[in-house]
């Protein structure tokens, strides 16, 4: 977690600088910063609750991965947004990646709040039905 923290933050710092992406990177380090309290907080509460804390495996999972792919997309953002200002060619390439990035920053990323609200109850509704009531 520290070491993709620390790539995350120099990806923020850097995107921040372009004011084109400067949206992105603040949302990745809301995104970034939800995330890892989030799981201090399941760490925390697996010590009490170990079940409980990891009823919702999947859905942590999968926020995570989305944060983890907003990350790349913002990469990908900066090298795209590089190579237009420097005429690189390819301009429809690029174009396209700028395109993808903000597209999943407003489709996709946005997802992982309702994601961390969820898992920052640490719900138990999978735990709590019986095999009978399937």
């Amino acid at each position: 977690m520290g070491a993709l923290g620390v790539e995350i933050a120099a990806t923020v710092r850097g995107a921040a600088k372009e004011p084109s992406l400067a949206a992105y990177a603040e949302a990745l380090e809301a995104a970034w910063r939800r995330t890892a309290a989030l799981t201090d907080l399941l760490v925390a509460a697996r010590g009490s609750a170990p079940a409980r804390a990891l009823a919702n495996a999947t859905i942590y999972l999968d926020m995570f991965g989305h944060v983890v792919i907003a990350w790349i997309w913002l990469q990908q953002a900066q090298v795209a947004t590089a190579k237009l200002k420097a005429g690189a060619g390819d301009e429809p390439f690029y174009e396209g990646k700028l395109a993808a990035c903000r597209f999943f920053f407003r489709y996709e990323l946005p997802k992982t709040e309702t994601q961390a609200r969820l898992l920052g109850s640490v719900d138990d509704t999978a735990l709590i039905v019986s095999e009978a009531a399937f």
